[in-house]
């Protein structure tokens, strides 16, 4: 097979992937982020903040993506520029691991990483602003449970 041929395949693999994404109603991403970290959003004092809660609804997000110890040596990484506990860094480790689970419960077939994420309150309301790209094995060969397209 060509070149061409293949990269016609890939492509038509593609616009197959989105329409059925499209028919079956996924989503818009924000609602769906905004969703899912309600329960950190209910804790944002704790957090520090809005942005704090989303930051680590996102960071989960994607983590459900990865193995456990990439996304816990990932934490680990961030989590070394604070101060914080042994305890606090083993909440926040908690806290990530259930919403990754929650993510797997709530959004199975979601394959949208976020890419960038914008947090504004105006009027006293949250508005989130998402963007993603749909994860694929060439673009991500490290992340589990990636279609290959």
């Amino acid at each position: 097979m060509s070149d061409k041929a293949k990269q016609q395949k890939k492509l038509k693999k593609r616009i197959q992937a989105i329409k059925e994404r499209k028919a079956s109603g996924a989503p818009d991403i924000a609602d769906a982020v905004l969703k899912f970290c309600r329960p950190l959003l209910q804790e944002s004092q704790a957090l520090n903040g809005e942005d704090n809660a989303v930051g680590l609804g996102v960071f989960a997000w994607n983590a459900a993506f990865l193995t456990k110890d990439r996304w816990s040596a990932n934490l680990k990484q961030s989590l070394s520029r604070f101060s914080l506990s042994a305890d606090a860094q083993g909440a926040l480790e908690g806290i990530v691991e259930e919403m990754i689970r929650q993510k797997k419960l709530m959004h199975p077939n979601d394959m949208r990483v976020i890419t960038h994420y914008d947090v504004k309150i105006e009027d006293g309301k949250l508005e989130l602003t998402v963007d993603s790209k749909v994860a694929t094995k060439p673009q991500m060969p490290m992340f589990n449970e990636v279609p290959q397209m």
